[in-house]
């Protein structure tokens, strides 16, 4: 009985892997091509250091071969990074997502599509402690999007 539960088990996770691999690289593609990205930060975050959010993207972006603009004018993308404490102060989330000019063919007047997403990362942390469990958080959404952007974009 016990074999038959642990090959039920490795068949499920195994019918898994090539759906998720799909998705992955659908994913994925939704960043090929794009070279200039505009890069939003929050500002209205008085509580979280913004200026070493943004230097650590920059030079993110940059190590990958994409140059970040401060200006939306002849960018490819919207490159998000949503930094939200909590009222408290006592937990943040971040996550970056990536917006694409694209329209829906349903309904045209929506313009403006959020094409990528990285996981999203919480974490508790103390009022004096948040701009470092930012950074902890920041780094491997970071490496998400390079990854993808990388997997999209082989140099």
């Amino acid at each position: 009985m016990r074999t038959v539960a642990a090959l039920t088990l490795v068949l499920c996770l195994a019918s898994e892997l090539p759906s998720q691999t799909v998705q992955a690289d659908y994913r994925d593609r939704q960043l090929a091509g794009i070279k200039r990205v505009f890069l939003a930060l929050p500002t209205d975050r008085s509580s979280v250091d913004t200026v070493s959010v943004r230097i650590a993207a920059e030079l993110e972006l940059r190590r990958v071969g994409i140059v970040p603009l401060r200006s939306l004018v002849s960018s490819d993308a919207t490159v998000g990074i949503h930094i939200i404490p909590t009222p408290s102060k006592q937990a943040v989330v971040v996550m970056i997502t990536v917006f694409q000019d694209a329209t829906l063919s349903r309904d045209t007047k929506i313009v403006g599509i959020a094409t990528w997403s990285s996981r999203l990362g919480l974490a508790a942390s103390s009022s004096s402690e948040i701009d470092r469990t930012v950074e902890e958080l920041l780094r491997p959404a970071l490496a998400e999007f390079a990854n993808s952007y990388l997997a999209a974009n082989p140099r």
